[in-house]
């Protein structure tokens, strides 16, 4: 006989001793009375119940312990997918609980319970304790990886970011295997890169479109037609590509460049507009000729109420400066017109009845009577301004 063949045999009568000498569930509970029966039935099932209910809450949210390692998760969330499988056809008929819950194995439900709950437990532990490692070693890179995702990197750069997921894996890989020198230069090398994609991703999110629209524009002849306001756009996009590769974090500032961007946009647009109405002569040289009226109107609604109407039309920008200029002069009048009218009802009064008692005016109602004069002056001088507004306004 074969050293294997004897192996086998030996292996095979060890097998038949143990079983023979191991006294199985059933053989123990031989002799215990219906009663007796039925109540050790009842505390295992309360064991196991406690037990089954234990990682039922332990194993919720499992799916964030993946990634530290994953073929543990793999074989932790098998064996808890079988035990919870033992578990209900055990609730089903408690009474079952010991006895074979399969016509190829010897094992009872509640053995075959508890095996799987000890993989289970072990796998737990064990990424637990990687976990714990890897949550102060790669914190950095799991901040980072975080980062991108809530930025949505791999909407833009789908497979870039695909490339930093499988980098990102091999972290937690290097730890599994106890290599934390290679996983901290492996994390060095994995921040330099999603900051590299940090900032492709910021300038798709905000540059890109910007300079997108400005080439639709150069194709329309906007870059010949105002050279000048076009160069304003430009310049103003290469300045916020400059500042996303410098400071991509830095949203605020960012949205600020933005909206200043669309209104050099919406004044390109504008001068433009107004040159392609003077037909008859070479249209990029009237653009000075447009540029200085808007500077006039500027300066004036800088000064009426500090408001900027470059995006409009030179008519529109007429329109809304004459509108302010009468609001302004309205709202510093009518205050002091009220009071100067409810003085000059005092004194009027009173000379009413210096007049009806007879008496000679006096030095100050001669000089309430120049104020009147006066302000019945201003009142009209007033009213003729307002109307010449209005008149300009409509």
């Amino acid at each position: 006989m074969s050293t294997r063949k004897s192996m086998v045999v030996l292996l095979c009568a060890l097998g038949v001793a143990s079983c023979a000498s191991t006294p199985s569930v059933n053989d123990a509970r031989a002799n215990l009375s219906p009663e007796e029966l039925q109540q050790t039935r009842g505390k295992e099932y309360e064991q196991l119940s406690a037990t089954f209910n234990y990682w039922s809450k332990s194993l919720e949210g499992a799916e964030s312990l993946r990634v530290y390692a994953p073929e543990n998760y793999r074989e932790m969330m098998s064996s808890w997918k079988s035990a919870h499988a033992l578990f209900v056809e055990i609730r089903k008929d408690p009474n079952q609980i010991d006895a074979k819950h399969s016509v190829f194995s010897s094992e009872t439900y509640a053995v075959g319970f508890r095996d799987r709950i000890n993989s289970v437990e072990y796998n737990y532990k064990a990424i637990q304790g990687l976990k714990k490692q890897a949550d102060e070693l790669l914190a950095p890179a799991m901040t980072e990886m975080a980062y991108l995702n809530s930025i949505e990197a791999s909407r833009y750069f789908k497979h870039a970011m695909n490339t930093m997921n499988r980098d990102y894996q091999r972290l937690f890989e290097h730890l599994v295997v106890s290599e934390v020198e290679h996983a901290s230069s492996a994390q060095d090398r994995f921040l330099v890169n999603a900051k590299a994609l940090e900032i492709r991703v910021i300038d798709a999110k905000f540059v890109k479109p910007l300079q997108e629209q400005l080439a639709t524009l150069a194709s329309a002849r906007y870059n010949i037609l105002a050279p000048v306001s076009y160069g304003y756009v430009e310049q103003g996009i290469n300045e916020l590509a400059e500042f996303v590769t410098q400071s991509p974090r830095a949203f605020t500032e960012i949205d600020e460049q933005v909206d200043r961007i669309q209104f050099q946009f919406r004044r390109l647009e504008s001068v433009v507009q107004e040159v392609t109405k003077l037909i008859n002569v070479e249209k990029s040289q009237y653009e000075p000729f447009v540029l200085e009226a808007e500077s006039r109107m500027y300066r004036i609604s800088s000064a009426a109420k500090g408001n900027d109407y470059r995006d409009q039309s030179l008519s529109a920008q007429s329109n809304r400066i004459a509108h302010d200029v009468e609001r302004l002069r309205a709202a510093d009048n009518t205050e002091a017109l009220k009071k100067e009218n409810a003085l000059l009802k005092q004194q009027i009064a009173l000379l009413q009845q210096q007049q009806s008692d007879g008496s000679v005016p006096s030095e100050k109602a001669k000089a309430a009577q120049n104020t009147a004069a006066e302000n019945r002056a201003e009142i009209e001088a007033l009213k003729k301004l307002v109307s010449a507004l209005q008149e300009k306004a409509e």
